[in-house]
């Protein structure tokens, strides 16, 4: 992260019902602006990668 050129930030929520996006609220920049990225697609592959992540690392313990 580059202190210089930090700019606040940004603040979101996201809500999701039986894996629907069903409202969000967002302060500030963020990857969505652009109306070609789909949040509830790209929130719901990440979920599966980050599951599986957390799976592996439970399972070494």
């Amino acid at each position: 992260m580059n202190k210089n050129k930090f700019d606040g930030g940004f603040d979101g929520i996201y809500i999701f019902r039986n894996r629907k996006l069903i409202d969000q609220i967002s302060l500030g920049h963020n990857r969505f602006e652009d109306d070609s990225i789909d949040a509830e697609e790209t929130f719901l592959k990440e979920l599966e990668i980050y599951k599986k992540k957390i799976s592996k690392k439970l399972e070494r313990k």
